[in-house]
């Protein structure tokens, strides 16, 4: 959905935030005029040079809640499954906001406790998180749908949709 919106609005100048190896940044590359690609990880965002490079990509190693780019400075900021690994989340969406003239695409990985099945995979990642902070790699659950609805709405953002899982897109037009 995130690639495809892409592709329908063409945007001249994008911000990817979290780019992590590069390979969705590449690959949306070709529908874009210039993209400023960001991650934390410094050991990404030299991966992301080596296997992902393109004449309109520029890798940086910054934090997302704080780029220290110009008010405006983009067209498009994309966010791709990149909040779930910060603290402060919040931050990085204020961040995101301040940065675009345009458009903000966000797509995340959300909770989702309506079957018991799903209920014991969020309680075996809680486990994997305690596992993944002591090995340095942070990695925090996923958003809950009504936090992130409730972030947006609390500060008026327009949203399209809240996919809930990948085959039930709920349109939530405010």
């Amino acid at each position: 959905m995130l690639f495809e919106k892409i592709q329908s609005i063409k945007p001249h100048k994008v911000l990817d935030i979290g780019c992590g190896g590069g390979e969705f940044t590449r690959e949306i590359s070709p529908y874009c005029n210039h993209i400023t690609a960001i991650d934390s990880s410094q050991k990404l965002i030299e991966r992301s040079k080596r296997d992902n490079a393109a004449p309109n990509i520029k890798y940086i190693c910054l934090d997302a809640r704080n780029t220290g780019f110009p008010d405006k400075s983009f067209d498009c900021i994309v966010d791709r499954a990149s909040l779930h690994h910060m603290q402060n989340w919040e931050k990085a969406l204020e961040e995101m906001f301040r940065l675009s003239s345009k458009y903000v695409l966000v797509s995340e990985p959300l909770d989702d406790s309506r079957s018991e099945e799903k209920r014991n995979l969020n309680e075996a990642q809680n486990l994997y998180l305690e596992v993944q902070h002591e090995a340095g790699y942070e990695h925090y659950n996923h958003l809950k749908k009504d936090i992130l609805k409730a972030y947006f709405d609390s500060g008026n953002i327009k949203y399209e949709c809240i996919v809930e899982k990948y085959d039930d897109i709920i349109p939530l037009i405010n």
